[in-house]
């Protein structure tokens, strides 16, 4: 069986708007995000990136925790919603970028959280995130024989809050009830 209980402490917390921001990464106001601000504009393809620096009180994995929000449509349909989910690129230290899906959230104001596993070193970690302009998405929007195709500009969902929690397994020894 698994005992799940609370972690100890408080999480490291970094709020997206207050990291460093490169190329046309921009901080945005928003009354919803956790401090009324968030991070913004990270195209796919450029350098613009955001990048975080967090430092672990002791080396191992954490589960970090992305409060994120995208609200972008993308062509035009009579009835059928056109949701664009977006994507983010992690490089954390020198270690390999992970790439991870982000769901639409229906509105740049609705925030929701998605979790990444990640293995920090004790003391001084840095991550960057950025949209390394992976997927490709064409539209095609008129009539039969009169089709006009755009392509999708690439962005990296908005970005409001990173929080690190310790990921902390201990193994315990059956009682005899469960044997």
């Amino acid at each position: 069986y698994m005992r799940v209980k609370k972690a100890d402490g408080n999480p490291i917390a970094i709020e997206a708007e207050d990291a460093t921001l490169l190329g046309e990464a921009e901080a945005r106001e928003n009354a919803y995000a956790s401090s009324k601000g968030y991070a913004s504009n990270i195209e796919g393809g450029t350098s613009d990136a955001l990048t975080l620096t967090v430092n672990a009180p002791k080396a191992g994995t954490y589960k970090m925790v992305i409060h994120h929000s995208s609200g972008e449509l993308f062509g035009g349909h009579t009835y059928n919603a056109q949701l664009v989910d977006r994507y983010a690129s992690f490089k954390l230290n020198d270690l390999d970028a992970k790439r991870l899906y982000f769901k639409n959230t229906y509105s740049d104001s609705n925030w929701r959280t998605t979790v990444l596993d990640v293995e920090l070193e004790e003391g001084e970690n840095t991550l960057s995130v950025y949209n390394d302009n992976w997927r490709k998405v064409q539209n095609g929007t008129g009539e039969t024989g009169n089709i006009t195709y755009a392509t999708l500009v690439n962005y990296t969902p908005n970005f409001d809050l990173f929080e690190f929690y310790p990921a902390v397994t201990e193994n315990s020894a059956l009682t005899e009830n469960y044997k």
